[in-house]
């Protein structure tokens, strides 16, 4: 009878002990989560927690992304170059007899002179930090902004009452104005001329050597002016209008950033584990992880951290706590897999880079946790008291 009320006690403060702080744990329990934040606003909560169900999930699956096309403006056609300092243009001129400026007769593709045309051919005219290049018997034209039929008419006209009926033609043979500048370490690095009719992200891309690594943990960042935007290469891919003209000056970098996410708590493992792909739900991030442990695991609480946008976070949360400086909120989403609907929207929540999937213990394990301990020191008083009898 002593044995037993003994047992009776020790569950008894085994029940009121099991939520002590002074218990081994792997992270907080479910008790320990603010759950007045979710009908009420708190400014003094540190985060706002949020029940998953199917309006969550829906709102969360029309979230805006960055945009390319949105950040640049870049809906219209392809931009045309125009000659800027520092290009180095092919002049060369014509008239249509002979007794006029140009004596040089021009050559045919056999090597012989043809009759009743001379030409002249200029080195190489670099345009001078004035915007101008020097042409014989013209002068010094203004030749920047625009395009090479323009420069070409500029000397014509400049040409007319000196020469027999001139021609001229006008050629870019480097153009580091109309240049952009590849990096990162995802791609070979370069710096690439756009071609006349324009060159989109992903033919620059391709110019320099293409991916070296896996596509989906590559991102592109575009860089124009004072103003940078990016998006996954598979996005970029998913989205044909996403892949914009390029401008003279662009800085393109391509980027290794595998997307990844911490599992801690009662999972089948604990750890930093790769995306392995361009999206992940949060049903295949548990089970990538081995699942809940049968022994552990409280199936109600399941918990994802992530910082949020406060936009969002209004759209599905009003009346939450106000965003930080930066604009982001501290968001604790709460998921129960004891309801079985909970699993379809598992499979409808994305995983965002960088998340915490947290799986709280149940409360008979905290119990079975200091039964053992109880266990650990009565065993060797029961094992010397059965010698000494």
């Amino acid at each position: 009878m002593r044995n037993v009320k003994f047992l009776v006690g020790a569950l008894a403060i085994g029940i009121q002990v099991s939520g002590c702080a002074g218990l081994p744990k792997s992270g907080p329990s479910m008790d320990s989560f603010d759950t007045a934040s979710i009908a009420q606003p708190a400014p003094s909560t540190r985060y706002a927690l949020v029940d998953v169900d199917e309006a969550v999930c829906g709102a969360l699956a029309v979230r805006p992304e960055v945009s390319l096309r949105e950040s640049f403006h870049a809906a219209s056609p392809a931009p045309v170059p125009t000659v800027a300092v520092g290009d180095v243009l092919a002049v060369t001129m014509w008239e249509a007899g002979p007794g006029g400026l140009f004596s040089t007769p021009a050559m045919t593709l056999g090597g012989e002179a043809q009759i009743g045309a001379r030409s002249a051919v200029l080195p190489d005219q670099t345009v001078a930090p004035d915007g101008t290049i020097s042409v014989p018997y013209a002068g010094r034209l203004k030749v920047t902004g625009l395009q090479p039929a323009q420069i070409e008419q500029a000397i014509i006209a400049a040409l007319k009452d000196r020469a027999v009926q001139p021609q001229a033609m006008v050629a870019v043979r480097s153009s580091s104005a109309n240049s952009v500048t590849v990096a990162g370490d995802a791609v070979g690095g370069a710096r690439l001329t756009l071609a006349v009719g324009g060159d989109r992200v992903l033919d620059v891309i391709a110019q320099a050597g293409g991916l070296r690594v896996a596509a989906h943990d590559v991102f592109v960042r575009l860089t124009r002016g004072g103003e940078t935007a990016s998006m996954s290469y598979n996005a970029l891919l998913a989205q044909p209008e996403e892949n914009v003209f390029l401008r003279g000056g662009d800085i393109l970098t391509v980027i290794r950033n595998p997307q990844t996410f911490t599992a801690l708590g009662a999972t089948g493992a604990n750890g930093v584990v790769a995306f392995d792909g361009d999206r992940l739900s949060l049903e295949e991030a548990v089970g990538k992880v081995g699942g809940l442990q049968d022994q552990r695991a409280n199936p109600s609480a399941v918990f994802l951290f992530r910082f949020e946008r406060a936009e969002t976070l209004r759209s599905i949360a009003p009346g939450k706590i106000a965003p930080a400086a930066d604009g982001a909120v501290p968001v604790i989403y709460r998921l129960d897999l004891k309801n079985p609907a909970s699993y379809f929207c598992a499979r409808q929540f994305a995983v965002a880079d960088k998340d915490i999937v947290y799986v709280a213990n149940a409360q008979l394990n905290e119990l079975q946790k200091f039964l053992n301990i109880i266990g650990s020191v009565l065993a060797p008083v029961a094992t010397g008291v059965t010698l000494s009898r």
